[in-house]
């Protein structure tokens, strides 16, 4: 499972790596093979440099070509130039030599032959030519993942129908509606796609129903983050009706957009298509109490559920009453950070955790900072965290508490579960009793 912080900010690799296009076969070049070898035909790859500095006359540090085992220099080459044309030899060794490494095969003849060129066969990197063994593993894994967060895009999207990657990541890359447009011809053509993520981009409501036609011709998609995207509920409308079309969904971000109105019941009916789904993150997506009613009543449909994030909306006390009487018993990770629910949201919301013929008794992490809670709702946490043995962190941030209610929940809390209680006004003498004599709270 994929965290969204990673599917938000995909750290860059330190390997440069990318998939290169293949020129068919020049025969009318020909060229001596190297120290003994026959003459053979040659082979071009292009190659295409990866990564930018920012600087646009600024080179890059020369990566290396590899090809079945053989190393090939690449000079340098500036940025925003030409692709280089590489010339690679068909090697004509001796019988049996080298056949199992470089994955070549025995004609009639008995001399050895080069296997098909593929993309998979080659792989730019900067590391040196020592470490090709561990490079040649992981090519294979290398290969199906595509960062286009790492790389200008632009000239990369033409090349992607011509592989099967399984993942797309373009997060922050100032894509507009025209190119969301331009993205949508080529998806319905990468049917291998299995992650999409296009989080923090401008596609607007334009971009969004762009893009909206075409997610029914992924229905491998198992992960999809779409969060700030820039979109109205009429954007948000158009893509939760496409969304009933993704039923292996195991991941669903659609954080920092506008869901309010009537969007909230596309996603809520599309919810009720995706059986599989495991994460659902829905912080800052202006859900209400009425959206959080139409949410509500999707969630018992989501019998894998486990992290479910609803932070920075405003479901308000009725929201939170809703909320409880839909939760997921395999629910393990559940924040409804500044909601306002305030002691009566809380309280009820406390209940309905362990008020179940079937608790949820998986629950690992609760989070209700910043809502006003005193405390009572203080106290009603913690009476039921008691009945909660997998808890290993609980926060309490940010609310109105006092030495009375912040004693209730350290002393109600597993001895494995961490604690937090800042910003809450408590004294320098409260802050250090807690901490002396309960280990995991911070306040």
């Amino acid at each position: 499972m994929i965290s969204p912080t990673v599917l938000r900010n995909k750290p860059v690799p330190q390997r440069r790596s990318l998939c290169i296009s293949y020129v068919p076969r020049d025969r009318s070049q020909r060229s001596s093979g190297s120290s003994g070898a026959v003459n053979a035909d040659m082979r071009y790859h292009t190659v295409v440099y990866p990564g930018s500095t920012g600087d646009g006359g600024a080179s890059v540090s020369p990566p290396r070509a590899y090809l079945d085992g053989k190393s090939h220099a690449i000079p340098r080459l500036p940025l925003r130039s030409q692709p280089l044309r590489v010339p690679v030899h068909v090697h004509i060794g001796k019988k049996g030599e080298g056949e199992e490494k470089a994955g070549r095969t025995r004609g009639r003849s008995g001399v050895t032959q080069d296997r098909p060129f593929s993309a998979r066969m080659c792989l730019l990197d900067a590391q040196p030519s020592e470490e090709m063994p561990q490079t040649e593993r992981e090519t294979e894994r290398e290969i199906e993942r595509l960062g286009l967060d790492q790389y200008p895009w632009g000239q990369r999207v033409a090349n992607c129908n011509k592989y099967k990657y399984k993942e797309l990541y373009m997060f922050d890359k100032g894509i507009g509606p025209q190119g969301a447009k331009a993205l949508a011809l080529v998806l319905p053509s990468m049917t291998a796609l299995t992650v999409l993520g296009l989080s923090n981009n401008m596609l607007g409501d334009v971009g969004a129903r762009a893009l909206a036609d075409v997610l029914p011709s992924l229905p491998g998609l198992t992960h999809l983050a779409l969060a700030g995207i820039d979109i109205t509920p009429l954007g948000a409308g158009a893509l939760g009706r496409a969304l009933e079309s993704l039923t292996n969904l195991k991941l669903l971000d659609l954080s920092d957009n506008d869901l309010g109105g009537l969007a909230t019941d596309d996603l809520s009916r599309a919810l009720t298509h995706m059986p599989r789904l495991e994460w659902l993150l829905l912080s800052n997506a202006h859900i209400n109490a009425a959206g959080m009613d139409a949410i509500a009543w999707a969630l018992p449909s989501l019998t894998w559920l486990q992290r479910l994030y609803l932070g920075h909306n405003s479901i308000g006390e009725v929201g939170a009453r809703l909320l409880g009487q839909g939760l997921p018993v395999r629910l393990t990770h559940l924040s409804v950070e500044d909601n306002s629910i305030g002691d009566t949201g809380v309280t009820l919301l406390a209940q309905s955790i362990v008020g179940y013929s079937r608790p949820l008794t998986c629950l690992h992490m609760l989070d209700v900072s910043s809502n006003g809670i005193g405390d009572s709702g203080a106290k009603a946490v913690a009476t039921s965290i008691k009945t909660l043995p997998l808890l290993r962190e609980v926060s309490l941030n940010s609310n109105c508490l006092t030495f009375g209610g912040a004693w209730a929940v350290a002393r109600a809390k597993p001895r494995e579960c961490r604690c937090e209680m800042k910003g809450n006004g408590l004294g320098f003498l409260s802050k250090i009793l807690l901490r002396v004599l309960w280990r995991d709270t911070h306040t």
